[in-house]
């Protein structure tokens, strides 16, 4: 045999020695103890995120609420007058005030409309309309038999 192929026969050995040995198996065919067993890997702990932070909510403004008007809701009933006034009002005697407003109103119900004398003035309204009178806004919402009611506001 000729040198190389000498050199190619041992490298072969060699080869086949160091592929056994990998293998786990010695010369004598028993077995090598395989090395501890594959080390698992550990969980790295996951960043816990940062919390947002919160917005500071801007202060709100609270909305300027106008005061209720005045109002008053005056009813003849078989000729007895009621009134329900939100923001002062009352009666006194056969007149009326309505809004704190110093004009007194008188209001007489006819058939079909109700006169209302303020500060001199006189108006005959009929339902659905609405008159200014005095510093007073009247409507007179419904005349039917021997109701009438009517609504005054302050201008």
């Amino acid at each position: 045999m000729g040198l190389i192929t000498r050199y190619r026969a041992t490298v072969a050995v060699l080869a086949l020695s160091l592929v056994l040995t990998a293998c786990g198996s010695d010369s004598t065919n028993t077995a090598i103890p395989s090395p501890s067993p594959t080390p698992t890997a550990t969980p790295t702990p996951t960043p816990t995120p940062e919390p947002t932070p919160t917005p500071t909510p801007k202060p709100t403004q609270t909305p300027k609420l106008k005061p209720a008007k005045p109002r008053c809701v005056g009813t003849f009933q078989n000729e007895q007058f009621t009134l329900r006034a939100t923001g002062g009002g009352g009666i006194y005697g056969s007149s009326f005030s309505c809004g704190g407003q110093d004009n007194y109103v008188m209001a007489e119900q006819l058939q079909n409309a109700i006169r209302f004398y303020v500060a001199a003035n006189t108006a005959t309204i009929r339902p659905g309309q609405t008159v200014a009178i005095g510093g007073y806004n009247i409507k007179v919402r419904l005349i039917k038999g021997s109701t009438a009611v009517f609504e005054v506001t302050p201008r």
